[in-house]
């Protein structure tokens, strides 16, 4: 399905950026960004070929004109999965059952179009919690029953372990983790790096390895009890198995939310989807700076 279009006259005007703007065809409305376009509200992917040049009369104006091409995506009839791990948030912390102090409007909206269940066991920590979830196990026939797993310990959930993205995999479905290693945080070892996350089966590992870090600057300190080395402290934001520097400075919730988007916009829908989030939001971070949030 083709669409040829001529805009003479812009509705946008492309000072500093000539390849964005909207554009009305008669299928629906369009952002354009350089050479790709964007259906907005639709589920098609769609080609473009684009000549932009100045307003001979105006230079600051730009007009475009070119092609679009639409063809129907193929769509996998697997399920995909999104799941969102909350760290440390209490039974009172959302306002669907009656907190004041914290509106949660989109984990209520979440709630009231799903299934709520009302009486469920698990574990209150985050190294069991994690291991339950990605094994099906209790903590105990993992060796995870303890507390988290402190920084630079050597332990982790054992490597004969098959988890659950493993499983998907075999299914064809594509594995993301974004946040706690434990999870978004991983918290589930890295003494080897056969530990972490790419090598247990997910494609993908946006996120950090320990319990916490801070919002901002990313690293994690924590002390030991030992009088020789008195604490760790180290940077530990992750893509993969390489070590993010640029990204200092930026709230960690926002980066983690912002990759979530990116990898369900950009997903191949032929092929189904897991995806594992698991925000560093609402635990703390480091003990000297516990409590950090944007100002607003």
């Amino acid at each position: 399905m083709y669409y040829n279009f001529r805009n003479k006259k812009p509705k946008t005007t492309w000072d500093k950026n000539p390849s964005t703007g909207n554009l009305d065809v008669r299928d629906g409305s369009y952002k354009f960004v350089g050479r790709k376009v964007f259906p907005l509200g639709t589920m098609r992917n769609i080609t473009v070929s684009l000549i932009t040049y100045k307003d001979e009369f105006s230079p600051s104006t730009f007009h475009t004109h070119g092609e679009i091409k639409l063809f129907e995506r193929k769509e996998t009839s697997q399920p995909h999965i999104i799941f969102i791990f909350a760290d440390d948030l209490g039974w009172n912390d959302i306002s669907l059952h009656g907190s004041p102090q914290i509106p949660t409007p989109n984990i209520d909206a979440l709630a009231l179009n799903g299934l709520i269940l009302h009486n469920y066991y698990t574990w209150r920590l985050c190294t069991p919690s994690r291991g339950t979830f990605l094994t099906g196990k209790y903590p105990n026939r993992l060796g995870l029953q303890h507390s988290p797993i402190k920084v630079g310990e050597s332990s982790g959930l054992p490597l004969y372990e098959v988890t659950l993205p493993q499983h998907l995999k075999k299914l064809g479905y594509r594995t993301h983790m974004i946040g706690k290693k434990m999870a978004f945080k991983w918290h589930l070892g890295y003494q080897t790096k056969e530990y972490t996350p790419t090598y247990r089966g997910f494609d993908t590992f946006f996120g950090f390895l320990n319990g916490f870090i801070d919002y901002y600057d990313h690293t994690v300190w924590e002390p030991t009890f030992l009088p020789n080395i008195p604490h760790y402290y180290g940077l530990d934001f992750h893509n993969g198995t390489t070590i993010l520097k640029d990204k200092q400075g930026q709230y960690a919730t926002h980066l983690f939310t912002e990759e979530a988007e990116n990898i369900i916009l950009n997903h191949d829908t032929s092929k189904p989807l897991f995806l594992y989030l698991s925000h560093l939001a609402s635990h703390t971070g480091n003990d000297f700076k516990p409590v950090q949030a944007p100002q607003k």
